[in-house]
């Protein structure tokens, strides 16, 4: 476990903040933490809420580039819709309801037609 953990820090850049206080991190930092802290277990699948909300655009970024990269299969509800754009499929619901699932295109161009303020 211990050769886990420093394995998935070090992927992260976060290896020197191991002993660190998690409330003297970044936002974007608290976020990589939170990703390696469930990465260590090896799950299957990994569910994000708004991962990127918050941050800045470097670390938006970061969190983004460590999503794409995941082995493990990615369930992401956002409103960010650029971290969708390289996903293989989008879901968009309104109001409970599936209106589309599609590539994030078309999927992404439903969203923006719905919510579209009129």
């Amino acid at each position: 476990m211990e050769a886990r953990i420093g394995e998935v820090l070090e992927r992260y850049d976060l290896g020197e903040y191991r002993q660190h206080p998690s409330h003297l991190l970044s936002g974007g930092q608290k976020q990589l933490l939170a990703i390696s802290g469930v990465l260590v277990m090896r799950p299957e699948y990994v569910v994000f809420d708004e991962p990127t909300t918050l941050l800045d655009l470097r670390n938006r970024n970061r969190v983004a580039a460590a999503i794409r990269e995941l082995p493990q299969t990615a369930i992401v509800v956002t409103h960010d819709l650029d971290l969708l754009r390289d996903f293989e499929r989008v879901l968009v619901f309104e109001a409970g309801e599936l209106i589309a699932d599609a590539p994030p295109a078309e999927a992404l161009r439903v969203y923006r037609e719905r919510m579209t303020w009129p």
